[in-house]
């Protein structure tokens, strides 16, 4: 063998040599990475929940939807509570007028017949017109003109107060101005309109 077939057979050994050395390096990487997988795999596995209250609590949800559902409840019943209370004292509040015989008694005319003038007289005949109706007018018919002289069981807020007027013009279309022998249309003048 000469030189030159000792340099090429060095070359051939050293070939051999960086390829074990290379498939060895390879072998550890390939393992490195069936190590590293495994382990992942072993990971995700652990990583896995075992109850489906670990994903989503639904038993905290439902505790306090219960939570919640007495709470409305109580609020309900405070609610239906403060109604029925407010309706109890709306009933009692509201007062009943005894029922009374109906017509005039002896004692209610010799009142209106103890009366000085006409304006005393109207003042004693309105009560006892409450007695027997919930509201009561008196009206004056002045040259076909019906004022309101005064009233009872009327709220502030309704017309019978002195100096409202209905005009009379022509046939006579409310039955209260006709009960008082109005005769033509009425014009009504302030509030009148809530008088019958």
């Amino acid at each position: 063998m000469d030189s030159y077939d000792a340099i090429l057979e060095h070359f051939r050994e050293a070939q051999r040599r960086g390829l074990d050395a290379m498939s060895s390096r390879f072998d550890s990487i390939a393992d490195n990475f069936e190590q590293a997988i495994d382990a992942a795999r072993s990971a995700v596995r652990d990583a896995r929940p075992a109850d489906a209250g670990d994903i989503f609590p639904i038993n905290e949800v439902e505790t306090a939807l219960a939570g919640l559902r007495a709470e409305a409840a109580e609020t309900t019943r405070a609610a239906e509570a403060a109604a029925a209370a407010a309706a109890t004292a709306a009933q009692a509040a509201t007062v009943t007028k005894p029922v009374t015989q109906a017509g005039i008694t002896l004692e209610n005319l010799q009142t209106l017949d103890q009366a000085r003038s006409q304006s005393e007289l109207l003042r004693g005949l309105l009560p006892m017109l409450a007695e027997h109706v919930g509201r009561a007018a008196v009206l004056v018919i002045r040259d076909g003109v019906v004022t309101a002289w005064s009233g009872i069981g009327f709220t502030d807020h309704i017309w019978v107060q002195p100096g409202y007027v209905i005009v009379t013009t022509g046939p006579c279309d409310i039955g209260c101005a006709a009960a008082f022998g109005v005769e033509g249309d009425i014009t009504r003048i302030g509030q009148v309109d809530h008088a019958c």
